[in-house]
């Protein structure tokens, strides 16, 4: 009996396979059986368009150390090649600056998704995309802007500002931007006005003769502006309507502190209005030409109207200048120091005190004869 049933079996099966016909339709049987059983609705939508894919895309956003140099030579470097050392110490060797006597001018924290404004002292400014930064170890000297922006001629750059590509961050999101010149004027203008360019770049803003833009960060209404000068003097300006109004793009700005003889601003904080009323902190982070630094809490320097002289920051040695004033608002952030001879230090924020206005400070690295410290900046370990 059982004989019978599989020579009948395979009877059918044998009428099966010679018949393309019903070969066919027994798949398509299977197939609905298996929709019927294990079908759900489809997870994607098909479309005639080809997808847009840009290059930022299938670039990894990590974190990089991004230097300029004062003939406009520019590089990005992974921040782990700087580890963590001790203040005091001599750093490590950031750019190769004795072939051609180059120095640093500016270091930066930013990620490969970001986009880069370039100001330069004319007032100009231009994009540059992140990743378009050729990568280069510590000891390369970089690539000339001038390559990367074939519009920036032979103009000097004097802030690159990370503009990131997402919200969240939002160190220049704001929909406001305000810029300091070394004369110690402000403006405060709508980010929308930078929001295309072309490669020939736009004016940021109209400058005085003998003035040079020198900062440019995102602030909101509430916000405050601080400013410090070579000589140690510091003023605080609240970002209000009747203070720092909005202006249009091509606009020179209005009188943020008044600057003796032979004094020059050399760094501009904004500090956002939640930092204002924290109970504790944000601090002031002060680093002379000499390596001295210090923090000082923002509460001892109080809002005052624009074009006053400001207070005292700290005590300045014979021959000492302020080179840099950050505003930072967790003291677990790291500090990166860069000197004219192309040393470059870093350190933990921890490390250097808090101590009162009147104070000197303490050594945040050490020199060798010759050497001044040209710029700092602030990692924020918290992003």
């Amino acid at each position: 009996e059982e004989q019978q049933r599989l020579e009948a079996r395979m009877g059918e099966l044998s009428a099966l396979l010679g018949d393309r016909a019903a070969v066919l339709a027994q798949i398509s049987e299977d197939l609905e059986a298996l929709a019927k059983a294990f079908g759900e609705g489809r997870r994607t939508d098909l479309a005639d368009e080809a997808a847009e894919l840009s290059v930022r895309d299938l670039i990894p956003n990590t974190q990089s150390i991004v230097t300029l140099s004062d003939r406009g030579y520019i590089k990005r470097m992974p921040a782990a090649d700087f580890a963590t050392q001790n203040r005091g110490t001599k750093g490590r060797i950031g750019m190769d600056s004795s072939p051609r006597g180059d120095e640093l001018s500016q270091v930066m924290q930013v990620f490969a998704h970001d986009n880069l404004l370039v100001f330069c002292t004319s007032g100009k400014v231009y994009r540059l995309a992140a990743h378009e930064v050729p990568v280069a170890n510590r000891s390369r000297q970089g690539t000339p802007l001038p390559r990367l922006l074939p519009g920036l001629g032979g103009s000097s750059v004097t802030a690159v500002l990370p503009v990131p590509a997402s919200e969240g961050r939002g160190k220049a999101g704001g929909q406001h931007l305000v810029m300091a010149t070394r004369l110690g004027v402000l403006k405060r203008c709508e980010a929308r006005h930078f929001a295309a360019m072309n490669s020939a770049g736009i004016r940021a803003i109209a400058l005085a003769e003998g003035d040079l833009l020198g900062w440019v960060q995102g602030a909101e209404e509430g916000d405050g502006i601080v400013l410090a000068t070579s000589n140690g003097m510091v003023i605080h300006v609240p970002v209000t309507a009747a203070s720092l109004r909005p202006m249009g793009r091509t606009a020179r700005g209005v009188a943020g502190i008044a600057l003796p003889e032979q004094d020059m601003v050399v760094g501009m904080a904004v500090v956002q209005q939640a930092d204002r009323d924290a109970s504790q902190g944000p601090w002031l982070l002060f680093i002379t030409e000499d390596g001295m630094g210090k923090c000082v809490e923002l509460s001892q320097f109080p809002a005052q109207r624009r074009g006053g002289q400001g207070r005292f920051g700290l005590k300045l040695g014979k021959g000492d200048a302020l080179t840099a004033a950050h505003l930072v608002t967790s003291r677990d952030a790291e500090v990166i120091v860069a000197t004219a001879k192309g040393i470059v230090n870093r350190c933990k924020l921890a490390d250097i005190p808090v101590q009162q206005r009147p104070s000197k400070g303490v050594r945040v690295i050490k020199l060798t004869d010759g050497d001044t410290v040209q710029s700092a900046a602030v990692l924020d370990l918290s992003e």
